[in-house]
Formats: structure tokens, sequence, C-alpha cells
């Protein structure tokens, strides 16, 4: 299964590194929600995505942020929604990767590319109404 390697391969090279957490970017509209296209709140959740999210949410090793173009009051509204749902995402990528110690150096700059270990988007082949079934079944089998 991709996932299951996916998520192993992400988890591996933590613990081989020593690092606390891994980052998961994570597009919205198509990707988690479908998209209304307008600047109305997108919150109909694609089947499984939102429990998916809770899973990946209830992990300490796993910290979240939105990989999406909307501006930052829809972000923020959208942090707000996840979180009635008991999901936390950050709004902005910094966020994250202050807290996982990620920083610019001589030979690599983050301002323009965002870190992370995975990334789940439709615009990179992500299929929110296959694969988020297939993640959730993952994440329910590593916790069982």
């Amino acid at each position: 299964m991709i996932y299951q390697t996916l998520f192993d391969n992400a988890f591996h090279k933590m613990e081989e590194r020593g690092w606390d957490y891994i980052a998961i970017a994570v597009d919205l509209h198509d990707t988690v929600f479908k998209a209304t296209y307008s600047t109305e709140l997108s919150t109909e959740y694609y089947p499984y995505a939102k429990e998916a999210l809770q899973l990946l949410t209830a992990d300490p090793r796993v910290l979240m942020y939105m990989y999406t173009c909307s501006p930052v009051d829809s972000c923020t509204r959208t942090e707000r929604f996840f979180l009635k749902d008991g999901i936390y995402m950050s709004a902005f990528p910094q966020v994250v990767m202050t807290q996982m110690g990620i920083k610019d150096t001589d030979f690599q700059d983050f301002s323009e590319k965002p870190y992370f270990n995975i990334l789940l988007e439709d615009k990179a082949g992500f299929d929110p109404n296959k694969d988020w079934e297939l993640i959730l079944e993952y994440l329910t089998l590593k916790h069982s």
C-alpha cells in the first residue's frame, strides 16, 4: 500500500535522525473539502478525511499545516473549524517549521518552499475519493 510506505518511511527517517515530529502539508480544496470556488468556507469533508485527520492529530509525532493558496482570513477560519472537530492543523507552515526547529541556512531557504515530510494535495496525485480511506485504514491498523 502506497500510504503504508509513505508514512513508514517518514516515521523511520524521523527516528533515524532523532526528530520529534514529521510535518504533513495538507491541501484543503479538493483534498480535504469539496471546493466551493467562492469565498464561502468549505466545510464538506470528503469521506474518511475527518476521521483520518483526527487520528493524525492524535499522534504526538505529527504536525500538520495547511498547504493552500487561500487568503489568510480563510485559513484562520478553517483552522477554527478544524478545532471544533478535534483537528489541529496550523494555518501557517512557519508555525510548524518553528516547532520542528527548521531554519534557513546557507544551503536551504524555506521562504518559497515550505518543509514537509508528506504532502497530501490533489494536484500532486492525491485522490480524495479513494486515498483518505486508505490512509484511515493504515492509521487504524497502526493504532490497534
